[in-house]
């Protein structure tokens, strides 16, 4: 039976989760880098221009964090899916084998067939 793994969901939940944490570390160092920098450029042209610069930067971290910090816990809501959604087929599977839930059906096939041991219509014997 196939089966999901939900670690490389999880791992990759975490990797958002760092990135997240990365990019809030980054706002906070650039910021700091330029403080002060706008009163010794004072009269400068280029101060109007790294004042800008800052602030665009800024935006565009804050919204990578933004988006790292929603990718995180969707990508742990599919991990979770896919393992609700196993017990449901696996409980599927089981009412439908000849051996009873529970019971597993060796070999990598399910035997479809009904329970008085008949072939279904259109259907030929394996």
């Amino acid at each position: 039976m196939l089966r999901h793994s939900a670690g490389p969901w999880l791992k990759a939940a975490g990797v958002a989760e760092s990135l997240q944490a990365g990019m809030g570390a980054a706002k906070g160092r650039l910021t700091t880098a330029h403080d002060g920098v706008s009163g010794a450029l004072r009269g400068l042209a280029c101060a109007a221009a790294l004042k800008a610069v800052l602030a665009s930067w800024e935006e565009r971290i804050g919204a990578v964090g933004d988006e790292c910090g929603a990718l995180a816990p969707a990508l742990r809501g599919v991990a979770e899916e896919q393992r609700e959604r196993d017990v449901r087929v696996k409980s599927s599977l089981d009412a439908l084998s000849p051996r009873g839930p529970g019971e597993s059906v060796p070999g990598p096939w399910v035997d479809f067939r009904p329970s008085d041991g008949a072939v279904p219509s259109g259907s030929s014997t394996p």
